[in-house]
């Protein structure tokens, strides 16, 4: 994911601070020497998990997330949209280069 030869990890993380947010993001840690070491990360928002992450290999680098949102319109609460967008890392950012929105029904 970021550029050297190393092996690097990307994953889900999810922040509650005691009130009713969910807060997920991404985050790439990148192998140096072996060690697990924070690379770049973004938000995904408040309620909005993953439900898989796919990363392909060289020359790409990329990550492919699915994740569930909802519309600009739609309340906070209910997840309307299964969302693919494809990251790529910058750092200290992953920065999305695309998605495609899918309704979602529970």
């Amino acid at each position: 994911m970021t550029g050297d030869p190393a092996a690097d990890a990307v994953g889900a993380i999810k922040v509650t601070t005691g009130g009713t947010g969910k807060f997920y993001g991404l985050v790439t840690w990148r192998n140096d020497a072996g060690t697990p070491v924070p690379a770049a990360a973004v938000s995904l928002g408040d309620r909005t998990p993953v439900v898989s992450i796919d990363i392909s290999s060289a020359p790409a680098r990329q990550a492919t997330v699915v994740y569930l949102t909802r519309g600009d319109s739609d309340p906070t609460a209910v997840v309307t949209l299964r969302r693919t967008a494809v990251y790529q890392v910058t750092e200290p950012a992953m920065v999305e280069l695309h998605h495609s929105d899918a309704p979602y029904t529970p």
